[in-house]
């Protein structure tokens, strides 16, 4: 793990995390964060590579990431994101999000009727970290465990 990749891309990650652009605002196309391979993009992969070892703390992911756009407690969970979209993420936040959690979780109790409701059983002792690229079309995932990091990877719509 490469402290220096870490820092560098921490900061262009966070810098550009809340800036507007076609996924996330709907407003224009923002070639830093919405190419692929952009700064955002690049940022996202290589804090990927350097954290998604197994047995890193999660911890560390939290650091340099801030706090994970959401908090799912399965795979099932975290896939269903990309095909159910953003009126699911926008209902379960809405009904389930925990307050004082780091970032929405969402607990599979409540209102949520669709997909994401249906496929969202806890795994035991795992939490998935997720973190918005564009919105709920490309997003990167930290599977936990025991505040251990298991797993990273993409979800992209491939289009």
């Amino acid at each position: 793990m490469s402290n220096d990749l870490i820092t560098t891309a921490s900061t262009t990650y966070r810098a550009l995390r809340s800036q507007p652009s076609k996924f996330s605002t709907g407003s224009d196309w923002n070639p830093r964060i919405d190419t692929h391979g952009g700064d955002m993009h690049s940022a996202m992969d290589t804090l990927r590579d350097q954290l998604a070892r197994p047995g890193t703390p999660a911890a560390r992911v939290l650091d340099a990431m801030g706090p994970p756009d959401l908090i799912l407690p399965s795979i099932n969970a975290v896939k269903a994101l990309i095909g159910g979209g953003g009126d699911v993420v926008r209902q379960a936040l809405a009904s389930n999000a925990i307050a004082g959690a780091p970032g929405p979780f969402i607990s599979g109790i409540g209102g949520v009727q669709d997909q994401l409701h249906q496929q969202q059983q806890p795994q035991q002792g795992k939490s998935f970290l997720v973190y918005f690229w564009r919105g709920v079309h490309d997003y990167l995932y930290f599977e936990t465990e025991d505040d251990k990091v298991q797993h990273g990877e993409w979800i992209n719509a491939n289009e």
